[in-house]
């Protein structure tokens, strides 16, 4: 039995990996930009999940700011956590 989880908005990073300038070209051949791979329509950089410039992105962030990831940290405590598990 395979188990599959959806999370609302995640399904269009892969359109928007492919229209963003910075993922771009490395989703059209992540191996060629070192360590970048595509898994399942998301890529990831090393063990970390790109998101590129979108609305989920900035959801990200302030959820990594101020809600249930974060208790409302500080700037660097904000970053440290976002670069833990996104590039």
């Amino acid at each position: 039995m395979v188990h599959e989880a959806k999370v609302l908005g995640f399904h269009s990073i892969e359109a928007l990996c492919i229209e963003d300038k910075d993922f771009k070209e490395v989703v059209d051949d992540p191996s060629t930009f070192g360590s970048f791979t595509l898994q399942y329509g998301f890529l990831f950089k090393e063990n970390k999940l790109c998101v590129p410039k979108s609305s989920l992105r900035e959801l990200i962030v302030k959820e990594a700011h101020g809600g249930a990831l974060a208790d409302h940290p500080v700037i660097n405590k904000t970053l440290e956590i976002l670069e833990e598990h996104f590039y």
